[in-house]
């Protein structure tokens, strides 16, 4: 039986990424290994995420009871995806899709009902999600108190709004920010879709009289819910590599391709928000070192301890090993708008192949496992 460690609420901040989510997984894994290795018990009393971190978020949530038989079964689903598991990826439904952009855009939307929203149909992962978590062990483990509290982040298309979803059995603050507010629910399949549908790329999921898309649309402060949620110590998890600025890609051409722009804006929209907003934390608590700690106490600020970890490699570059496993048809629309070399961000989102997954699996465990006295230093009190 493993022991608790730390009395301190720990908050797991996850975000987005598509594929790339299969490196939190790895980085799971690996925290439990290092948990079951020293004989801690790493109670997460809240769980945050967004995007494809949504996806792992519920896997956490609904196996808080049993982490290390959820770690396990977060590492088989990742490496055991396809494409066709995740979206609708054949010839059929993207000519079908692309004909509802030409109607939509070609002839104003002349005698079309429904306007073409996104590229690809992303049913076959609402039945994936369905085959694999049990939502009603969520509510369970909130009860039973292996968690205090879930929460996934989503933007509401017709207000502009950043939703978070907060599922808990105990009180909490609801807030209000500026485009930002919380809504207490109980979390199932269309919240996380939601939250999962990467602009253009994947459809809005409909939620009574709301259309929900990718929680990272207007989430500038990823960190804050787990901290409006009472965290005292936050780990997170990032999916693009801390690393020095990327060589400027330069194919001689003298304009840019649609391409090479929708690659630069879902980087922007997906990856930088956690990078953003750990800076700013950074920020904080090293101003709160020059205030007096009674000061704090008056204007209810407190210092928050923080682990991240962030790929070593860049997933981009490793998925290019792993491109020609997608979907001939994907390979054919990617033709009609730039090359795959402008692309590689973007494919490492959709590259839902349980190599390349498994890869990153490897690489998150391994990140993890090489930084253990770090993760021991911040289970401590």
């Amino acid at each position: 039986m493993m022991q608790s460690r730390s009395e301190k609420k720990i908050g797991l901040v996850l975000s987005g990424g598509g594929a790339r989510g299969a490196y939190q997984a790895g980085v799971l894994s690996g925290f439990v290994s290092i948990c079951e290795k020293n004989n801690i018990n790493p109670k997460i009393s809240i769980v945050t995420a967004v995007s494809a971190g949504a996806v792992n978020g519920t896997y956490w949530a609904a196996h808080a009871h049993d982490l290390i038989e959820g770690a396990r079964q977060m590492k088989k689903m990742w490496s055991g995806l396809t494409t066709d598991r995740i979206f609708k990826s054949d010839f059929a439904h993207l000519l079908s899709n692309f004909l509802k952009w030409g109607v939509s855009l070609g002839f104003g939307g002349m005698g079309s009902k429904h306007y073409a929203n996104s590229l690809f149909d992303t049913k076959p992962l609402d039945h994936l999600l369905g085959t694999y978590v049990d939502y009603k062990k969520i509510q369970e483990n909130l009860k039973n108190r292996h968690l205090d509290f879930f929460a996934i982040t989503a933007i509401d298309y017709l207000t502009n709004l950043s939703l978070t979803f907060v599922q808990t059995e105990q009180e909490y603050n609801e807030w209000k920010r500026v485009r930002r507010v919380s809504e207490k629910t109980i979390i199932h399949s269309k919240h996380v879709l939601g939250s999962c549908a990467i602009p253009l790329l994947f459809p809005p999921v409909r939620l009574g009289n709301r259309f929900l898309g990718d929680g990272n649309i207007r989430n500038v402060s990823p960190l804050s819910p787990a901290i409006h949620l009472g965290a005292d110590k936050i780990f997170v998890i990032g999916v693009r590599a801390m690393t020095s600025p990327p060589q400027r890609k330069d194919d001689g051409k003298k304009n840019l391709g649609i391409a090479q722009v929708f690659n630069t804006v879902l980087k922007a929209l997906i990856l930088d928000a956690t990078e953003f907003d750990l800076e700013r934390f950074e920020r904080i608590n090293s101003t709160l070192d020059f205030i007096d700690p009674k000061k704090r106490e008056d204007f209810s600020l407190r210092k928050i301890e923080c682990y991240q970890i962030h790929p070593q490699k860049d997933i981009a570059s490793v998925a290019q090993n792993y491109t020609k496993k997608l979907p001939q048809a994907i390979h054919y629309m990617i033709r009609g708008i730039g090359s795959e070399a402008h692309l590689d961000d973007v494919l490492s989102y959709i590259l839902f192949d349980g190599e390349f997954c498994a890869r990153l699996i490897e690489m998150g465990e391994e990140d993890i496992l090489r930084d253990e006295e770090n993760v021991l230093r911040f289970l401590k009190d």
